[in-house]
């Protein structure tokens, strides 16, 4: 790449950054009005509609972000296990498969295999609140974890985080200097590293997430997966700086999301119709045309 050609994608970046800007300001103002506009205080709507102006808030600024692709509702989440999540403020999901199941148009409810990204929106987090919120996001990321028709390749699976991304994002969180590593350890427990939250947005304190380091390097990569091969990986934050937090929020998730290897939506399971009649009906046919098909297998072998 030229000198010249250069300078015109550094231009092109600073471009979309400026734009990016705008659209971040319009949001933390916005987060901010929900406080000021629709207090208790002014009685104007009620609690619940309170905490849906910052999530609306919060969905339009992600949409600018994602591909047509991707959509981004709330609700509730079910498997084919009829288990199912308590409401979630933020769900993103694959449009292209299966779009959200809406009942009364009101109530939405997504299968986990469309289901890409979960997150919770906040005012002001007190430290004791935090462990009611995360250990919630983790309840409806372990609806993932009885998937069984999936693409899944073994190294995929390995890995453990092709789980949905988890997130909350919040304007402040009250007594954030007693948060450290034993802190974690004790909000979640037993509760393994692959269901833990992806990352915390706090607009006035930082972008919590996870590192990946060395002892034998000093290269530090900050990432969004909870563990790496099944080994938990340690917690990083990216305090606030300008928009520079809000930045990790945002490319992180995406990233996460668009790398995430899609799901088949097993509809046959969702209706029970996988059980063990189906297998033996499948093996009586078999039994029933057993030389018809081995025949038409060689066949296709042979002219391949």
């Amino acid at each position: 790449m030229t000198h010249n050609e250069n300078n015109s994608q550094n231009k092109q970046n600073n471009l979309f950054k400026a734009m990016l800007d705008v659209k971040i300001e319009d949001f933390v103002n916005s987060f901010d009005r929900a406080d000021v506009f629709y207090s208790k205080e002014t009685g104007i709507i009620n609690t619940g509609e309170y905490g849906g102006y910052r999530e609306k808030c919060l969905k339009q600024l992600l949409r600018l972000c994602f591909g047509k692709r991707y959509s981004i509702g709330d609700g509730y989440i079910i498997n084919a296990k009829n288990e199912r999540s308590t409401q979630t403020d933020i769900i993103i999901y694959d449009a292209n498969n299966i779009g959200a199941i809406t009942l009364d148009d009101k109530l939405n409810y997504y299968p986990i295999e469309m289901v890409y990204g979960i997150g919770e929106v906040k005012s002001l987090v007190k430290y004791s609140e935090l462990k009611e919120i995360l250990v919630k996001l983790a309840k409806q990321k372990m609806l993932a974890k009885n998937m069984t028709n999936t693409n899944l390749s073994d190294f995929q699976k390995a890995m453990k985080d092709n789980y949905p991304f988890s997130f909350l994002v919040c304007k402040k969180i009250i007594g954030i200097k007693k948060i450290d590593d034993e802190y974690w350890e004790k909000i979640y427990g037993d509760i393994p590293a692959e269901f833990r939250h992806n990352c915390i947005l706090s607009l006035e304190d930082g972008c919590f997430l996870y590192s990946i380091e060395s002892a034998k390097s000093e290269t530090k990569l900050t990432v969004g997966n909870t563990s790496f091969f099944g080994v938990p990986l340690k917690n990083s934050i990216i305090h606030r700086d300008d928009n520079k937090h809000i930045y990790y929020f945002i490319s992180i998730l995406k990233d996460y999301v668009e790398n995430m290897t899609g799901h088949i939506f097993p509809i046959a399971e969702y209706l029970g119709l996988t059980g063990e009649e189906t297998r033996d009906g499948l093996e009586s046919f078999f039994d029933e045309n057993k030389e018809v098909i081995i025949n038409n297998c060689r066949t296709n072998v042979i002219n391949n």
